[in-house]
């Protein structure tokens, strides 16, 4: 989930939402993003699209970030070099700057 080490507080309290969360729904959504193809869905994304990635990130593999490059044409892609999943946490400040440029429209986000 991290790439650089936390605390094991916030690890807890990240857990614990996963673990409130409905078990039904969580399986539902593991299997979906299993089973599901959803190529035909990312081809008709025909809006300005962000695309955020942690390069370390052990969940959603750097090939599933690669093919949503491809299959969404007009995607503006800023990988996070020191960050896994949470790049929310390891990356928070070039997270909201790149949000917030992208929200602002400018054309040049810098990674």
């Amino acid at each position: 989930m991290f790439y650089e080490k936390t605390y094991v507080s916030y690890k807890d309290w990240l857990t614990s939402l996963a673990l409130r969360a409905s078990s039904y729904g969580m399986i539902l959504s593991t299997l979906a993003m299993r089973d599901e193809n959803v190529q035909a869905d990312l081809e008709q994304i025909t809006v300005p699209t962000l695309i955020c990635h942690g390069e370390k990130d052990a969940v959603c593999s750097y090939e599933v970030f690669e093919e949503m490059i491809q299959l969404i044409p007009k995607s503006i892609v800023v990988p996070f070099r020191k960050s896994g999943h949470a790049i929310f946490h390891d990356e928070k400040d070039k997270l909201n700057r790149t949000m917030l440029m992208f929200i602002q429209n400018k054309n040049e986000i810098k990674s």
